[in-house]
């Protein structure tokens, strides 16, 4: 796809910029508003990390994984009626929730926040960007719903984003990270794929050694019979799951609800959905042994277009991601393609359809995504913006475009 006339060091491109900045800040000033005339929002989402951190604190850790103990106990500490939050995720999580549930409820959500959009920033290299992109980045609608939800949106991509800006140079320290991001098992589904098609292999021998130390501290903490609570957990959740988030397709931004969106059958929506982890396989194997930016994002929104589970507080991932392609362009005083650009700031941009639970509408999410991954596994990207690994599955650097 040829590139015309959007130079990512010219004067058009800081003016959209400052337009996108102002257009995010919409929807933190709406929040605000919000909260000031509804001063008694309980924040349920983080609400729920806290309370499963305290719950491993007072009671058997195992029996986390029993629906009715959780929600008694949620009940217990003040939950509103109506709302459950079951406990689905491995026990990987528990080491980073129990230490929250030590502290008041307060102090630990203002650290949770605090201390994952700072890792989150770090993990893209913020302090090297354009002060422009960093307050897009604060402003982002991703980054509104998660400092609103307190969720672990920022924790997630701050692993991923991480653990791929990290694979050349601390390759071990990489495969740690992405390791780490098994604690959501639907978003690191991939993972294994960049490793592999990349020939990292000692990112893959860090993966293994930090899959092996977490296993072994969350055996010594909570003991061996929580694993095999999980699995259960695990195999009763996978049959039930679908009829629980009828009502909540509108906020995820996945393959499958918006082909259930848009009226199709949940068998095609299942074959959909199977054709986009797929066709995200199949980009990571276009983009092998590639860690620019655009190769990094092609990860990061396959992760998203590949799982049938993901709501609108994990697109942190997709908008850092971006973030970061508009980043490197901008320092290698590239160019962006005609529809490259419109592309990027959608994807930043389009989370509020998401917030707004536009119904049908919030089926353009994951298109521009497949469009975007489309655009950058397509393409071969030269010239400052791309640094390859050396291999023999690393395709030949093609030449600087002029």
């Amino acid at each position: 796809m040829p590139r015309t006339g959007w130079a990512a060091d010219g004067a058009e491109v800081r003016r959209v910029l400052i337009a996108l900045a102002a257009v995010c800040a919409l929807l933190p000033l709406e929040i605000v508003v919000k909260l000031a005339l509804n001063s008694d929002v309980l924040f349920p989402d983080f609400f729920a990390l806290w309370s499963w951190g305290r719950f491993v604190l007072t009671h058997a850790p195992a029996t986390i994984y029993d629906d009715r103990t959780i929600f008694a106990f949620h009940a217990e500490q003040g939950m509103p009626d109506g709302l459950y939050y079951p406990f689905w995720y491995p026990p990987w999580i528990l080491l980073l929730l129990a230490p929250l549930g030590a502290l008041p409820y307060p102090l630990a959500r203002a650290g949770w926040l605090v201390v994952t959009f700072a890792l989150y920033l770090a993990a893209l290299a913020a302090w090297r960007w354009e002060r422009k992109l960093v307050v897009v980045a604060l402003l982002a609608p991703s980054s509104a719903i998660c400092f609103l939800v307190g969720h672990n949106g920022f924790l997630s991509a701050a692993l991923m984003l991480g653990g791929l800006r990290l694979l050349r140079s601390r390759p071990m320290t990489a495969g740690a990270l992405l390791a780490a991001l098994a604690y959501k098992p639907q978003l690191a589904v991939l993972a294994p794929f960049v490793l592999l098609f990349g020939r990292h292999w000692r990112a893959m021998a860090g993966a293994a050694l930090a899959v092996c130390v977490l296993s072994l501290a969350v055996t010594v903490a909570f003991g061996p019979e929580i694993w095999g609570a999980w699995m259960v957990n695990m195999r009763d959740q996978a049959m039930g799951a679908t009829p629980r988030l009828s009502a909540q397709y509108d906020k995820m931004p996945t393959v499958n609800s918006a082909v259930l969106l848009l009226g199709g059958t949940m068998g095609l929506a299942r074959a959909a959905q199977v054709a986009g982890a797929c066709a995200g396989i199949f980009a990571l194997w276009r983009v092998r042994g590639r860690v620019d930016a655009e190769a990094n994002a092609v990860l990061a929104l396959s992760a998203i277009l590949a799982t049938p589970y993901a709501f609108l507080y994990d697109l942190p991932v997709t908008t850092g991601a971006v973030l970061a392609v508009i980043a490197a362009r901008i320092a290698a005083k590239g160019q962006f393609g005609s529809v490259e650009f419109p592309l990027l700031l959608g994807c930043v941009i389009l989370p509020v359809v998401l917030v707004a639970r536009a119904g049908p509408l919030a089926a353009v999410v994951p298109a521009v995504f497949a469009a975007l991954v489309y655009v950058f596994a397509r393409e071969r990207y030269g010239g400052a913006a791309v640094d390859r690994v050396p291999g023999p599955l690393a395709p030949a650097a093609p030449p600087t475009p002029g």
